[in-house]
């Protein structure tokens, strides 16, 4: 397989490098659930599901949020990998998306609640854990839970001196990108409210292409969130 990604200033599949994958939105797609959403980016698909808000049994003066995450991922040549749910990263990413719904429900307005997230990765081609977040934004959404604003994120790389947005699982692979951020913003807001970087190899990023690489992950999430919020507008009148 080549280790180039760039081809006459466009990616593999026709994209510039500041440009994202196509991203399609449904919702109500578990009818048993309280609300559940799939989104979808490029050949990235994931769905999840809300169980909840719903009494506990202990009357906690706060609610609680439980995430569970299945994956069943495929790359874009179709080779399938079966991931176990309870795998360290998968454990990982479970807490810290609830530590980040968290930070943005709205539990005053449901005292005494507990709400379940299940997350299915269908098909990863890269991007996955941006489009989890964006899938339980919108079940959230569907199931009537109040959050203060939505959380959206987005991902980019850095390739041969150039910034790429929203990577795929085979840009992913090539030795020539160096970094990887992923972050997530309050939608509305613009506010960061995460960022994770992982850095390949030993070369270090300059504090002006760190600066660089922010700003085209935050215009990621603002044409996510313009997404998103259309989407809302058109299907529950917001």
């Amino acid at each position: 397989m080549s280790d180039e990604i760039l081809f006459y200033g466009l990616r593999q599949d026709g994209r510039r490098p500041s440009d994202l994958r196509h991203s399609s939105i449904n919702v109500g797609v578990i009818h048993s659930a309280d609300g559940s959403a799939c989104f979808s980016q490029g050949n990235t698909k994931v769905m999840a599901f809300i169980q909840g808000p719903k009494q506990n049994r202990f009357e906690k003066e706060k609610g609680k949020i439980s995430c569970f995450l299945t994956s069943a991922r495929f790359s874009t040549t179709g080779e399938r990998k079966k991931v176990i749910r309870g795998d360290k990263k998968s454990s990982e990413f479970e807490e810290f998306l609830k530590g980040m719904m968290e930070s943005v429900i709205l539990f005053e307005n449901i005292p005494h609640s507990d709400i379940d997230i299940y997350i299915s990765v269908l098909q990863d081609d890269g991007s996955v854990e941006s489009a989890a977040i964006n899938a339980v934004t919108l079940a959230l959404i569907d199931a009537g839970v109040p959050m203060k604003d939505f959380l959206i994120s987005c991902s980019c790389g850095y390739y041969n001196s150039t910034a790429i947005l929203d990577v795929t699982y085979t840009e992913g692979l090539s030795y020539s990108v160096i970094s990887e951020f992923r972050i997530a913003v309050m939608g509305a807001s613009g506010l960061v409210a995460y960022v994770n970087y992982e850095q390949f190899g030993s070369s270090k990023l300059s504090l002006e292409v760190t600066k660089e690489l922010m700003a085209l992950a935050i215009e990621g999430c603002r044409q996510v969130h313009f997404l998103i919020r259309e989407f809302c507008m058109k299907t529950y009148s917001y």
